[in-house]
């Protein structure tokens, strides 16, 4: 099991949730290869700068589930459920977790350390 953060903004928020799907653009087909069932997914609100979680990905993240989702702005899609733990902390209290900023004020790293993905899943 591995750990990953998706990014998301306000405006893609809520097709997310609704559609129980992440999704990212092309250029990140060499990260998001990496997905497989049953990771351990989190979702990064830019816009809202929050993170909740944990969310079990369900596919591998290389392919198209759902065509019109985000106007097909983001091809690379897992589908996603929601874990019982689930829940939403800031983006201060994420980074008090040890996940740290590497990028524009982003968790840009979209796999995350063993260590840091579990303290995040117990928690967030």
């Amino acid at each position: 099991m591995s750990y990953f953060i998706y990014r998301c903004s306000s405006y893609t928020y809520n097709e997310c949730i609704r559609r129980n799907l992440f999704g990212q653009k092309e250029n990140m087909r060499n990260f998001v290869k990496e997905v497989r069932p049953g990771d351990i997914l989190f979702l990064h609100n830019l816009s809202e700068r929050f993170i909740e979680g944990p969310f079990e990905a369900l596919t591998d993240s290389n392919g198209t589930l759902e065509p019109v989702a985000w106007n097909g702005d983001f091809p690379l899609q897992v589908r996603v459920r929601r874990l019982p733990e689930y829940r939403r902390i800031t983006c201060d209290e994420a980074v008090n977790l040890g996940l740290n900023y590497t990028y524009e004020n982003r968790f840009f790293d979209f796999k995350i350390p063993d260590d840091i993905g579990r303290i995040l899943a117990e928690n967030i």
